[in-house]
């Protein structure tokens, strides 16, 4: 079994690389979705807020607000990256975890 590590920045085809992955019956374990739960917590709604307020609309994070802001000022970009990361260490599903676990298991034992 081949362990293979996604890393890129927010925006940089992270997920369409695993959905490919996905396709062809590969395990997968998905960083992107993990956020995803994430940023429907409200305490963490509350962290970004008050970290980004103008990326809300009606008390909801505007996606598409969020990452004009970030992608416009590289250092924001950087901030909010590793900002994100701290979060989904803080987070993490048991499921993402187990899974995690499983595959790097799995790949020391030589199976598929």
């Amino acid at each position: 079994m081949i362990l293979i590590g996604l890393t890129g920045i927010i925006g940089s085809g992270k997920t369409f690389a695993l959905n490919f992955f996905k396709s062809k019956k590969i395990t997968i374990f998905s960083a992107d979705d993990e956020v995803k739960k994430i940023f429907k917590s409200k305490i963490i709604k509350d962290k970004i807020y008050k970290k980004f307020p103008e990326a809300f609309s009606k008390k909801k994070i505007n996606k598409n607000k969020l990452a004009s802001i970030v992608f416009s000022d590289r250092k924001k970009l950087k901030n909010f990256f590793l900002y994100t990361i701290d979060l989904l260490k803080m987070t993490r599903s048991k499921k993402g975890r187990e899974n995690a676990w499983r595959i790097i298991k799995n790949f020391w034992e030589g199976k598929n």
